[in-house]
This record gives C-alpha cells, sequence and structure tokens, in this order.
C-alpha cells in the first residue's frame, strides 16, 4: 500500500476493511473506481440530492439549497451568512446571491450589525417561518425513511464514520 493511502487509513482510524470480509481488497487500479470511497459518497450523494429536490418541489417548491438554507437559520433562529457558509459549505458569492434571491420572495430578512455593517443578521420571515413549519416534517419523515434500514447503532457508527472522514477531508497535509 502507498504512503498516501497509510496516512488516509491512519487518519480515519481503520484499515482498508477487507479484514471483516464485508469489504473488497482495495486496489490500485483505475478498472476498481466503484471501490473508491470518494466515487461511492459522490454517487450515493447526487442519488439523495435528487430524491430530496423531488420531494421539495413537490411539497414547497424550494430548491434544495433554498431548503438548506431555510432550515439552518429556521433551526438557529437567527445567523449570520459567515456562518450560514462554513454551516452548508456553500461559497459567500453564492450564498448572497441565493440569499438576495430568497429576499425578494419573502422567506428572510437580513438586518445590518449595529458595530459592523459588514455583518448581516438573518432571520425568517412569518412567509419563510411557515414555508420551513410546513417542509421540516416531510423532511424528518425522509430522514426516517432513510435511517429505517439501519438499526440505532449502525447510526451511530456511521455518523461517528462521517465525522472522521470530514475531518479527514479537512487534513490539507
Amino acid at each position: 500500500m502507498n504512503k498516501g493511502a497509510d496516512e488516509f487509513e491512519h487518519a480515519l482510524g481503520s484499515g482498508t476493511g477487507s479484514e471483516s470480509g464485508r469489504l473488497p481488497a482495495l486496489h490500485d487500479g483505475p478498472e476498481n473506481l466503484k471501490q473508491f470511497l470518494t466515487y461511492r459518497l459522490a454517487r450515493t450523494h447526487a442519488r439523495l440530492n435528487a430524491q430530496a429536490q423531488h420531494l421539495l418541489d413537490r411539497v414547497a417548491g424550494l430548491t434544495l439549497t433554498q431548503w438548506r438554507i431555510l432550515g439552518l437559520i429556521g433551526t438557529a433562529g437567527s445567523t449570520t451568512s459567515s456562518e450560514l457558509s462554513r454551516e452548508n459549505g456553500l461559497d459567500k458569492g453564492l450564498l448572497s446571491r441565493r440569499l438576495k434571491s430568497m429576499a425578494d420572495q419573502g422567506l428572510v430578512v437580513a438586518k445590518s450589525d449595529d458595530q459592523d455593517r459588514r455583518v448581516q443578521h438573518l432571520s425568517l420571515t412569518e412567509k419563510g417561518q411557515d414555508v420551513f413549519e410546513h417542509t421540516l416534517p416531510h423532511a424528518q419523515a425522509r430522514q426516517k425513511q432513510l435511517m429505517r434500514e439501519f438499526s440505532e447503532e449502525e447510526i451511530v457508527v456511521f455518523f461517528d464514520f462521517l465525522d472522521r472522514l470530514e475531518q479527514a477531508a479537512g487534513d490539507d497535509d
């Protein structure tokens, strides 16, 4: 195994998983792209996003990005665009355009900070709160449906794995 793979496995705190018999041994060849963790995650991510977008179109006429922004603000009560950018992983410019569009639709309102005019405090309008409260039960039902295939123990392990993977992905060296 190469040095990069060893470091990655060390960052995740585990081996390839082939010892358990559940995962195929990882190989370096391009014919095994479907075994790449990043490939599997990207493919699953795309499918989950398409499923979520279909639900959001039907239930609220929202895009997935709008729902994520609405959900983060709705859960926090009030937040800033910097916090949203960090939480949502969106580029600040893209986020700014989405927020302007959502403000034009009457879903969010931005108020300048008294001490720092560059900081915008974001909250939901009454309409935005209504859309959030209407959509949230549908999103929660979808989450339950996705998780019903797994035991509580498996979900805890999976979230732990995702936390470690996210941390390993943040390491640039």
